[in-house]
């Protein structure tokens, strides 16, 4: 994570980040090639993002060949300005994989974005009371049922911005 308040806490530049991240990378890397573990882009610009994409190919990483992660996602995901990071690297050829991306971004970005995940349906469920057939808990905050009508909301919505029918309007809430 290269957000300022993330460097201020650690003494931390962006580049010493990177490092640590790729280095991290590489080293669950070496345990097993096989796992499915992720190279993440760390960076505060599209230059940050640049280099560290040029770091990762430096120490070997063919980034063409796998998803991977832009940090900082769930902060941006729905702004043009900084969003613009996936645009530079997909026009690559990279398989973009977005964490906490709102639903914005997604659908803004869903022609760029080969995989996501976010923990919004959680969060979402803890201020809900249980769907109607879900028994045995207060709320859904871990419950798959819930987890999975979320993410039929998801695809639908990006079904729709690849069809050009989504509005910002139609992204206002989840209603399940």
């Amino acid at each position: 994570m290269c957000e300022s308040t993330i460097l201020a806490r650690t003494g931390l530049d962006v580049a010493q980040h990177q490092e640590l991240t790729i280095s991290n990378y590489l080293e669950l890397r070496s345990f097993d090639a096989e796992l499915p573990f992720m190279p993440v882009l760390q960076g505060q610009s599209i230059d940050d993002y640049h280099r560290c994409a040029d770091r990762y190919e430096q120490r070997g990483v063919d980034l063409a060949t796998a998803p991977w992660w832009v940090s900082a996602v769930s902060a941006d995901a729905s702004t043009p300005p900084k969003s613009s990071r996936y645009c530079a690297r997909s026009h690559s050829g990279y398989r973009l994989h977005a964490f906490g991306a709102k639903y914005l971004g997604l659908a803004r970005y869903a022609d760029i974005i080969a995989s996501s995940n976010s923990l919004a349906w959680s969060f979402a469920a803890r201020w809900q009371p249980p769907l109607s057939e879900c028994h045995g808990h207060r709320r859904c905050n871990n419950c798959v049922t819930f987890a999975l009508r979320w993410r039929r909301k998801v695809l639908d919505t990006t079904e729709a911005a690849e069809s050009k029918t989504v509005t910002a309007a139609s992204l206002g809430g989840v209603e399940l």
